[in-house]
């Protein structure tokens, strides 16, 4: 009976190791598992940089992908302009182009629009209604 426990320990052990293996690089190859694959796109998504450097497409796919593209522009870019500087529409754009490589100009053109003509938009953020 000893012998029975001490060989399913070995067995469970040996399972463990294989898991625990299963998660890191294949050794032969050197390529991440599929089981790592996933984790890391799962983090991804949570972490809301999955839709860094991808096509406009898939950004505005879902709410999610969305919101998380307006987080990571604000993450990265919240310091520009902090010492008064105003930049132009095309900056933005610019700017935008750096996470989304194929953002359409005519979003930051209704944006530009929206944000430098609607009164209430300019108090929102700190400029004077007319």
């Amino acid at each position: 009976m000893a012998t029975e426990s001490a060989g399913d320990l070995a067995s469970g052990s040996r399972r463990a190791t294989a898991w625990k293996l299963s998660l890191c690089n294949d050794a032969e190859s050197g390529a991440p598992s599929p089981t790592r694959l996933r984790v890391s796109g799962f983090n991804s998504v949570c972490q809301g940089t999955h839709i860094l450097f991808r096509e406009f497409s898939f950004v505005q796919a879902t709410p999610h992908n969305r919101a998380s593209f307006l987080r990571a522009f604000w993450r990265c870019f919240r310091t520009v302009g902090k010492n008064g500087d105003l930049l132009t529409m095309k900056e933005y754009h610019c700017l935008l182009q750096l996470l989304c490589p194929d953002f359409p100009l005519e979003l930051t053109q209704k944006a530009a629009r929206y944000v430098f003509w609607a009164p209430e938009a300019n108090s929102a953020l700190g400029g004077r209604a007319s």
